[in-house]
């Protein structure tokens, strides 16, 4: 048992250990501090002063503010469509591209099912394609006469609708991006998706794809741009291949078709 007297005499001991401690506690984060600080400082080998990152990073965001100012400038007036079928990644992309411009993004199949509250699929598989087709030519002419400035990702079957071409034709700078047979097939199986234009008795995917090719390759051929986008590409360099083509053939105004790298 610790008597009051000798519990006494061992609170200052208790109460210099603990000083001994903080003070450690303190050098060390004063330390940490001082490395800290030189690191943002510049004082490690090899990298810059705080104030030039300050100055670079200053000249990065006005170059980039700048660059921002001259894409929407150059694209504000214009939608650009993605056509081509599906499972081509025109949503995929078309979001990337959108990004990388700073434009809205719209997805034509998602704007017709917040409208219907139905899929694309149950309206086609209820109503009929017929029904389909004119609902959609009203829901895309609706979103590109609603003004410019959008990137635009159609339904794979839209532009055998002459309404909708023409309307494409006015008031969009259109893209059809490609992709090979194998590979829409590839995609299109693995596709959680309900597709009944997929399913034709007596006819497999690969025939029923490589039919819809053939009636919609017209079509898709009014489209202002071609873009072919590999299985194994990079979807960022395909972003930034894309954003080139789209902004040489703007400051070009109107002249031949603008065709993506194609494999031999």
């Amino acid at each position: 048992m610790i008597s009051g007297l000798e519990r006494e005499k061992r609170i200052p001991v208790d109460r210099a250990r603990m000083e001994r401690m903080m003070n450690s506690r303190m050098k060390e984060r004063r330390r940490m501090r001082v490395e800290w600080s030189g690191v943002t400082k510049g004082v490690m080998v090899g990298l810059p002063s705080i104030s030039s990152v300050g100055k670079d990073h200053q000249v990065f965001c006005e170059e980039e503010q700048e660059r921002s100012g001259e894409m929407k400038e150059l694209f504000g007036d214009k939608n650009i469509v993605f056509v081509g079928m599906m499972g081509s990644g025109k949503s995929t992309l078309g979001r990337l591209v959108a990004k990388r411009l700073e434009l809205k993004f719209v997805d034509s199949d998602r704007e017709i099912e917040k409208a219907s509250g139905y899929g694309v699929g149950e309206l086609i598989e209820n109503y009929g394609i017929e029904f389909f087709r004119d609902r959609e030519s009203k829901v895309i002419g609706r979103l590109l006469s609603s003004g410019g400035g959008k990137v635009l990702a159609l339904g794979g079957g839209s532009m055998t609708t002459s309404e909708v071409r023409t309307a494409v034709k006015d008031m969009g700078l259109s893209v059809w991006l490609r992709v090979d047979e194998e590979v829409l097939c590839h995609r299109l199986e693995k596709s959680p998706k309900r597709r009944p234009l997929l399913e034709s008795e007596g006819e497999s995917l690969r025939e029923i794809v490589s039919r819809l090719l053939e009636e919609r390759a017209s079509y898709y051929g009014c489209a202002d741009m071609e873009f072919f986008m590999g299985e194994k590409d990079d979807l960022e360099a395909c972003t930034e291949k894309l954003v080139t083509m789209l902004r040489t053939h703007m400051e070009g105004g109107e002249g031949e078709k603008v065709l993506g790298e194609f494999p031999d």
